[in-house]
C-alpha cells in the first residue's frame, strides 16, 4: 500500500514529500477511489431509516483519503509540475471525473439524501448542517441526478472530455512560456531597465548558458521590461509573445481546444436544462442570470468610457511628444503610463520597491494578522517541502495551541504556473470529535532574491501579497465541522472578501510602518 493511503507518521501529519513518488500517485488514488466507493455502498445499503448523520454526513466524510491525495497532486501539478505528473494527470483526471459522476448520478444514494432533504423542516438541525444537506442536495440536482439514464450517459462523456482538455490547456500554456526568451547581447537594448531587472536576466542567462541577457514571460520578467525597456521593438516582441500563448498554430495551440470546451459546456448546461453555461453558473451567484450581469456592464461601460477615452488620448499625445509615436500601441502603453505617472505625479513603483522587501512585508503582515486574529508564525524546519523555495511556519493561536500549517512559494521557476493564488494541502474539519487543523499554502511569482539583492515587491505585488494571504487566514482560522464547508469553501459571491479586508491594510500607514 502506498505511503499516500496512510495516514502520515510526520510532524502535524504534513506531507512527506520525500517520501512520495511520482509513481506513487495513480495506484493510490486507485485505491483511494476503490475504498471511496465502498464507503458509498456502505450508506446505500443501509437498512436503516436516511438520517443526516448516516447519509448526509456518512457522504460528507467517505473520500478523505482521496480528496487529501488530490489535494497534494494537483497543487503540485500547479507549482511544481514536470511531463510525468502531466502525464499522470491526464489518467487520473478522467478516474475522478467517473467517480463524482458515480456519486451524483447514484440512484439510491440520491434517494436517501433527497429523503433527508424533505424531512429537513421536521428534524433539528445546527445552521452548518442545513447548509451542508442544502448544498449536497443542489449537487446531486444540478450535476444530473434528474436526469433519464440516457441523458446520464451523456453527461458522463461530456464530463470525462472536458476533464482532460481543461488540464491540456494548462499545460499548453505553461509549455509556451517556459519556451521563450528575449536574448539581448547588447546592453544598449536595456536602457530604461532597473538594475535588479537587468542581475536577475543576467543571472538567468549564465545558468542556461548563454551570453548577455535573458528575459522570460514570467511577470517578474515581463512586467519591468513592458515597463521600463525603452526599446519599443523588443517591447513589441515580447508583448505578442506573450499575447500568442497557445495561438501559433503548433504543438501547444489552445484554439481548438477552447472552442471545445465552450461547445461542451454549452451541451453539458442544455442537457441540465439551462440555457446557456453562464446560466447554469450564475444560478448560484448573486447576479442569478446573465442578463443582470450584462446590464451592470453595459451601466458600468457607459460611466466608464468617457474616462478611459480621455485618458487613452492624453497618453498618446504625451507618448507622441515624448518620442514621436504616431500610434499608441498594446506594448506602449505601460511604458508610457509609468512615465507619464512620474511626470503627473512624481510616482515611480521602482522607487517604491527597496520600502517593500519580501521578507519584511511578509513578517508585516504576520504582525497584523498576530493584532487582528491573536495568532503568532514561527518558521520551522522540521516539516517537509515540494521544493527547497518553499518555506513553512507554524501558526499558533497566543496560548501556543496549534493552528496551521502555512506554506508559502514566492518565486516563478518551469514548473509552476503563473500568477498568484491561495491553496490548501489539507482543510480544516473534524470526524468523531478530534479537530484536523488546516495545511494552507499560497503560491506567487515574485523575483527572486539575489547575491546582492533581496527580493524587492512593487506596490502591485504587495497587494497581491496581502490579498493571498487573506484567502489564506480565510483557511487558517477555519472552525468548522465539515471538509466542504471549511475555510475558502463559502458561496464564491463572499469567498474575495478576507483576501480584499487584507488589501486594505496596503494603504492604511498605521501597518504600512510596521514593515515598509
Amino acid at each position: 500500500m502506498s505511503i499516500l493511503n496512510t495516514p502520515f507518521n510526520t510532524p502535524y501529519n504534513s506531507a512527506p514529500f520525500s517520501k512520495i513518488k511520482t509513481t506513487d500517485f495513480l495506484p493510490a488514488f486507485k485505491l483511494a477511489i476503490q475504498n471511496s466507493k465502498k464507503n458509498i455502498e456502505d450508506i446505500t445499503s443501509n437498512t436503516e431509516v436516511p438520517n443526516f448523520k448516516n447519509t448526509v454526513e456518512a457522504l460528507e466524510f467517505s473520500s478523505l483519503i482521496l480528496e487529501r491525495i488530490s489535494n497534494l497532486f494537483f497543487n503540485l501539478n500547479a507549482a511544481e509540475t514536470n511531463q510525468a505528473i502531466q502525464k499522470i494527470a491526464q489518467q487520473v483526471s478522467p478516474l475522478l471525473t467517473a467517480f463524482s459522476n458515480d456519486i451524483s448520478l447514484n440512484k439510491a444514494l440520491f434517494k436517501r439524501i433527497k429523503y433527508v432533504y424533505k424531512q429537513k423542516e421536521k428534524i433539528n438541525l445546527s445552521v452548518e448542517q442545513n447548509t451542508l444537506l442544502e448544498k449536497k442536495y443542489k449537487s446531486f440536482v444540478r450535476n444530473g441526478a434528474n436526469l433519464k439514464s440516457s441523458d446520464q450517459s451523456k453527461l458522463r462523456e461530456i464530463d470525462k472530455e472536458l476533464s482532460s482538455l481543461r488540464l491540456t490547456f494548462g499545460e499548453h500554456l505553461l509549455s509556451e512560456t517556459n519556451r521563450f526568451r528575449l536574448e539581448i547581447e547588447d546592453r544598449s537594448d536595456l536602457e530604461g531597465l532597473p538594475e535588479n531587472c537587468i542581475e536577475t536576466a543576467k543571472i538567468l542567462a549564465k545558468k542556461e548558458g548563454k551570453r548577455g541577457w535573458l528575459f522570460t514571460l514570467d511577470y517578474p520578467s515581463y512586467v519591468p521590461f513592458m515597463t521600463y525597456a525603452k526599446n519599443r521593438a523588443l517591447r513589441k516582441k515580447m508583448a505578442l509573445a506573450f499575447g500568442k500563448k497557445g495561438f501559433q498554430n503548433d504543438a501547444f495551440d489552445n484554439q481548438l481546444l477552447l472552442l471545445k470546451i465552450v461547445k461542451l459546456r454549452h451541451q453539458r448546461a442544455r442537457l441540465l436544462g439551462y440555457k446557456t453555461h453562464a446560466d447554469y453558473v450564475l444560478e448560484e451567484r448573486m447576479a442569478k442570470s446573465p442578463e443582470t450581469v450584462l446590464s451592470f456592464l453595459e451601466d458600468f461601460k457607459s460611466k466608464a468610457m468617457p474616462a478611459a477615452r480621455r485618458e487613452f488620448s492624453e497618453l498618446s499625445k504625451f507618448a507622441k511628444e515624448l518620442d514621436g509615436i504616431e500610434t499608441l500601441q498594446k506594448w506602449d502603453s505601460a511604458y508610457y503610463s509609468e512615465k507619464l505617472k512620474k511626470r503627473c505625479f512624481d510616482i515611480d513603483d521602482n522607487l517604491l520597491k527597496p520600502y517593500f522587501e519580501l521578507e519584511n512585508v511578509l513578517e508585516g503582515a504576520f504582525k497584523i494578522a498576530e493584532k487582528l486574529f491573536q495568532i503568532q508564525f514561527v518558521k520551522i524546519n522540521d516539516v517537509e517541502t515540494y521544493h527547497s523555495d518553499v518555506v513553512v511556519y507554524k501558526v499558533s493561536d497566543l496560548k501556543g495551541e496549534f493552528a496551521a500549517l502555512f506554506y508559502a512559494d514566492f518565486f516563478p521557476r518551469p514548473g509552476k504556473r503563473a500568477g498568484a493564488w491561495m491553496t490548501s494541502f489539507k482543510p480544516q474539519h473534524r470526524v468523531d470529535g478530534v479537530e484536523e487543523r488546516p495545511h494552507v499554502s499560497i503560491v506567487c511569482n515574485f523575483t527572486k532574491p539575489t547575491k546582492n539583492q533581496p527580493s524587492l515587491l512593487t506596490f502591485s505585488e504587495l497587494t497581491t501579497l496581502f490579498h493571498e494571504f487573506g484567502h489564506a487566514l480565510h483557511g487558517m482560522l477555519a472552525k468548522t465541522n465539515y471538509p466542504s464547508l471549511s475555510g475558502t469553501n463559502v458561496p464564491w459571491d463572499f469567498v474575495e472578501l478576507p483576501s480584499q479586508f487584507m488589501e486594505n491594510w496596503c494603504y492604511e500607514k498605521q501597518a504600512l510602518q510596521l514593515f515598509a
